[in-house]
């Protein structure tokens, strides 16, 4: 599996919510090692006010906002 995104894409749920970039393409390892597959999270980040939130989202829930 491949990631439909890059870091830096602007993306938001397929539900809806605020527009977050995306920060982080995760793998399979709690290390982070990039020698391990994608597994088809990805994190992001967003502003709510001033407050910067993050969470990891599967990317088949997302789309880029456009």
């Amino acid at each position: 599996m491949e990631s439909n995104f890059t870091i830096g894409d602007v993306v938001i749920l397929k539900s809806g919510g605020p527009a977050m970039t995306v920060s982080k393409i995760k793998n399979h390892s709690m290390f982070d090692s990039s020698e391990l597959p994608f597994n088809g999270n990805i994190s992001t980040t967003w502003f709510e006010g001033n407050e910067l939130k993050g969470g990891t989202f599967h990317q088949d829930t997302l789309e880029l906002n456009e």
